[in-house]
C-alpha cells in the first residue's frame, strides 16, 4: 500500500514538473512565432518596394526617350547658333526641265536559236561510220554519218546490167525501124525498156543517197546520239546541230502588258554572266494568242549577229519598253516624301530674308528605277532639294552648296 502510494505521488510530481516547464517555454514559443510573421510580412514589404522600384526605373526611360525625340525634333524644326539666330542648313538642288520618261519592264529570257535541227536519217540502217564528233563545226550538206548502203549498191549493179542490155536491145531495134522494116511495138518497147531502167537506177542513187545522215545547214554538232553498228530510222533524232547564227530572243510577258507593247518597240537586252554590255534592239514579232495556263504572250528580239559569244538556252535580263512620254517632270525617288496620306518635296524659293525651303504638295506617276513622275505639284525651273531635305521644314533658311 505504501508502495502503490510512493509511485503514485512520484507521477503527480512529474505531471507536476512537466506543466512548470510547459508554462516556462510558453513565452518563447509565442516569440518564434511572431518572429516568423514579422519577418514574412517584411519580404512582403520588400517585394513591393522592388516591383515599385522597376516601374519608376521604366517611366524615368520614357521619359528619357520622349526628352531626346523632344530634341531631335526641336533641332530638325529650328537650329540656332549660338547668338539665337536661325542656321541656314546646307542644301543640294537641281533645276527641274521637261524631259523624256521611259518606263522599262524587266523580265527574264531565253536564247533560241533559228537553226538549232535534230537531225534524223531519211531512211533506215545501220551506222557503219560517224564522220563527226560534238563540237565539230560543219558546213551545209557535210556528211555526219554513213549507213549501210550495200542492198542498194547491189541493186544498182544489176539494174546498170540490165540497162546496158535493154540499150543494146533499143539500139537494133531503132535501126530495123528507121529502115521501115521492124515492127513499132517491138521499137516502142525497148525504148520503154531503156527509160524505165534509167528511172530505176536514178532511184536507187537517191536511195544510196539517202543512207548518209548530212547537216542540213552549217553551224556546230552539239550532239552524236548513235554509235557504229547501232540502227537508226527516220523520225528520230541521231545528231543535233545548232547554228549561233540568227539567233533570238523569246519572254513571256503578262497579259496586262499587251496593250502597251507592240512590234519595233524599243528593248534592252542584258547577259550578266557573259558581261556583255547592253544590246539596244527592237521587238520582232509578238505572238497573237494568249496561253491559257499562265496567261501570258511571247515576243520575240533578234540577236545582233556580231555577238558571238551567246548562245541558244542562254538566260538573260529583257527591259522592254512599254511606256515613253515626252515633256514630262521627273525628280529621284527618294527626294519625295510622305506624312499622313499626302506625298511632298521641297523647293528653294527666295523670300524678303534670302533663300528658304518651301513645302511643296505634289501627285506623281510612274517610277522607274531611281526617278518618278511628277504629275502635278511641280514646274519647269523649280529648283528641287535633292541633299539635305531631311532638316527641312516649310520656311526654313538654306544655303546652297
Amino acid at each position: 500500500m505504501n508502495i502503490y502510494s510512493e509511485s503514485t505521488f512520484l507521477n503527480h510530481l512529474r505531471f507536476r514538473m512537466n506543466m512548470r516547464t510547459i508554462k516556462q517555454m510558453l513565452p518563447l514559443m509565442l516569440a518564434a512565432v511572431l518572429s516568423v510573421i514579422l519577418i514574412s510580412c517584411s519580404d512582403a514589404s520588400s517585394d513591393n518596394e522592388s516591383s515599385m522600384q522597376q516601374e519608376l526605373d521604366k517611366l524615368l526611360a520614357e521619359r528619357d526617350a520622349a526628352d531626346a525625340r523632344i530634341a531631335e525634333l526641336q533641332r530638325i524644326l529650328r537650329v540656332e547658333d549660338e547668338a539665337g539666330q536661325v542656321k541656314a542648313v546646307p542644301v543640294r538642288m537641281t533645276t527641274l526641265e521637261p524631259l523624256q520618261f521611259e518606263h522599262y519592264i524587266e523580265i527574264q529570257g531565253t536564247v533560241e536559236s533559228e537553226r538549232n535541227a535534230l537531225v534524223s536519217p531519211r531512211q533506215a540502217g545501220v551506222v557503219t561510220k560517224l564522220f563527226v564528233r560534238e563540237g565539230d563545226r560543219v558546213a551545209q550538206g557535210a556528211i555526219l554519218a554513213q549507213l549501210d548502203d550495200n542492198l542498194f549498191r547491189r541493186q544498182l549493179e544489176e539494174s546498170q546490167t540490165q540497162l546496158e542490155f535493154a540499150k543494146t536491145i533499143f539500139e537494133r531495134r531503132q535501126r530495123v525501124w528507121e529502115q521501115k522494116v521492124g515492127s513499132e511495138f517491138e521499137y516502142l518497147k525497148a525504148k520503154n525498156d531503156v527509160e524505165t531502167l534509167e528511172r530505176r537506177i536514178s532511184t536507187i542513187n537517191q536511195q544510196i543517197d539517202d543512207m548518209q545522215i548530212r547537216a542540213p545547214f552549217a553551224g556546230i554538232v552539239d550532239d552524236v546520239i548513235p554509235k557504229v553498228g547501232e540502227a537508226v530510222q527516220p523520225g528520230v533524232g541521231a545528231f543535233r546541230v545548232v547554228s549561233n547564227k540568227r539567233l533570238k530572243v523569246a519572254v513571256e510577258v503578262s497579259e496586262s502588258y499587251r496593250a502597251n507593247i507592240k512590234r519595233g518597240d524599243k528593248v534592252k537586252v542584258i547577259f550578266p554572266n557573259l558581261g556583255i554590255d547592253t544590246i539596244k534592239a527592237r521587238i520582232a514579232a509578238i505572238s497573237e494568242s494568249i496561253d491559257a495556263v499562265n496567261r501570258s504572250f511571247t515576243v520575240f528580239v533578234n540577236i545582233p549577229a556580231s555577238q558571238s559569244d551567246i548562245r541558244p538556252n542562254m538566260l538573260c535580263t529583257v527591259m522592254l519598253n512599254d511606256v515613253t512620254k515626252e515633256d514630262i517632270l521627273v525628280a529621284p525617288v527618294n527626294t519625295v516624301q510622305r506624312f499622313n496620306n499626302e506625298q511632298f518635296v521641297y523647293v528653294v524659293a527666295q523670300d524678303s530674308e534670302g533663300l528658304v525651303a518651301r513645302r511643296r504638295v505634289v501627285e506623281t506617276g510612274l517610277t522607274y528605277r531611281s526617278q518618278i513622275e511628277i504629275v502635278k505639284g511641280l514646274e519647269p525651273g523649280d529648283q528641287l532639294v535633292t541633299v539635305g531635305f531631311q532638316d527641312l521644314a516649310d520656311g526654313k533658311p538654306v544655303l546652297p552648296q
